[in-house]
């Protein structure tokens, strides 16, 4: 049965038992077999083939080691090689596994869709500031290009078996542009989650760099043409979308160390903040002078994840930071950043000098439980979801405005309020939480 503490509850809490003697059964509040939320509804339409991670294009000839015959023609073509033999053997075999493990899983790649708005530029439709939905997505052919899809409703019948008809978003549209990269293969594609306004900013992860852009619809079609920031253009149709970047930030105004998370304050779009791969953590305000065309970002609050106290700071992957893999998120109000690693999480206050930060203790019992993946709440911008390789939990951050007394945390800014066990395959680490919104509720999934 749940366990009444806030950690480990094993199928969480039942509620109030009553005793039902008649038929000599035990009776909950909760009833643990009530049908499920979501149904799956049957109806399947590929639209755009899901597109192949940079990991996944690795093809590995085989799992054999490096044979004689092997080094023996590379000697043929390099023979400076040969005193080094030894080491080459060893260094192979420990690329050959992580290769390996790369092609199932790359931590560094995240989400490659996103859906969002695009400004709408046309002025004879409404408004100069309406804006259209919109798709962006990895192109197949090319993981370094994305596509723009305006977003149609299409009618389906629900419930199934009945003549009652509901209007679902599709990327069957005749509107379609395509954004040709050169900064090598995506990896994360992120609309703004706003607030009190729609998204309209986009940012787009890759390895040297994060470009934003601000997606619109322009009066007329584009033709095929570089754009200011020496991309290409082109349009797939006679279409008017048009991905618009307007600013770039190089890992070099961060650091050097390539980017593992970009998020945009939910309450203000035009403010965006980057974690790289060694938790170092900085936010840009995005802005242009008055009568300018042209976007800057300028530098912000930064920090870098606090590892004075993590239980192993002394191994080599806790200076390395693991596997690379960081997020970031706004939580709480727009004062607050939530930054983690693999074993570390913690909160910045950004609106106070020095910047206030406090440690979460997840209950990590053992070395390889890893931090999976943090998700914040759609209803609730104070929540926040983490999955670990054992648990979820869900922790609260206090929204007040006000800055605590002390440096160092009371307590009391964030909490952990609940610790699910979950189950799943520890060993599996490409989990993640999937949210979504049921009747004014949220339901996490674990895809």
């Amino acid at each position: 049965m749940g366990d009444s503490r806030t950690n480990t509850l094993q199928y969480g809490h039942l509620g109030t038992a009553t005793y039902l003697p008649d038929v000599q059964v035990w009776e909950f509040s909760r009833k643990i077999d009530r049908e499920p939320s979501l149904v799956f509804y049957g109806h399947v339409k590929c639209a755009f083939p899901a597109p192949e991670t940079p990991g996944a294009r690795i093809k590995l000839r085989n799992d054999r080691l490096l044979t004689d015959k092997d080094e023996d023609g590379l000697l043929k073509v390099r023979p400076e090689l040969a005193p080094g033999l030894g080491l080459l053997r060893r260094h192979e075999a420990l690329s050959r596994a992580i290769t390996a493990a790369v092609a199932k899983f790359d931590p560094q790649v995240s989400n490659l869709l996103a859906v969002g708005n695009a400004v709408n530029l046309d002025r004879r439709g409404g408004r100069g500031d309406s804006t259209v939905p919109i798709a962006v997505l990895v192109c197949g052919d090319s993981a370094a290009s994305i596509q723009l899809v305006e977003l149609d409703d299409e009618g389906i019948t629900w419930p199934p078996d009945s003549d009652g008809l509901v209007k679902v978003p599709t990327l069957q549209s005749r509107e379609k542009a395509l954004w040709m990269g050169t900064a090598g293969p995506v990896q994360q594609i992120r609309f703004a989650e706003t607030v009190d306004e729609k998204s309209t900013w986009l940012a787009m992860r890759f390895l040297r760099s994060t470009i934003v852009f601000r997606p619109q619809q322009n009066k007329l079609p584009l033709s095929i043409h570089y754009d200011d920031m020496d991309f290409i253009r082109k349009n797939l149709e006679d279409t008017r979308l048009d991905a618009n970047p307007v600013l770039e930030i190089p890992i070099s105004s961060t650091g050097g160390v390539p980017h593992a998370d970009i998020t945009f304050n939910p309450w203000y779009q035009q403010q965006i903040a980057v974690v790289d791969r060694l938790g170092n953590w900085t936010v840009w305000d995005i802005g242009k002078q008055r009568q300018s065309t042209y976007w800057h970002a300028d530098r912000g609050p930064s920090g870098t994840l606090d590892l004075e106290k993590a239980r192993y700071h002394d191994e080599r992957t806790q200076r390395d930071h693991y596997d690379g893999w960081a997020a970031i998120s706004w939580v709480g109000n727009v004062h607050k950043l939530l930054v983690c690693d693999r074993r570390n999480i913690v909160l910045y206050r950004i609106d106070t000098d020095p910047i206030q930060h406090y440690a979460v203790d997840v209950n990590t019992q053992q070395e390889s439980e890893w931090i999976l993946d943090i998700k914040r709440s759609q209803l609730n911008l104070s929540s926040v979801f983490v999955l670990t390789t054992t648990q979820i939990l869900w922790l609260h951050v206090n929204s007040d405005d006000f800055p605590s007394p002390s440096q160092r945390g009371d307590g009391q800014e964030i909490t952990v309020l609940l610790s699910w066990r979950h189950f799943r395959d520890p060993e599996d680490t490409s989990l993640q939480l999937a949210p979504v919104l049921v009747q004014n509720c949220t339901a996490l999934r674990l895809p």
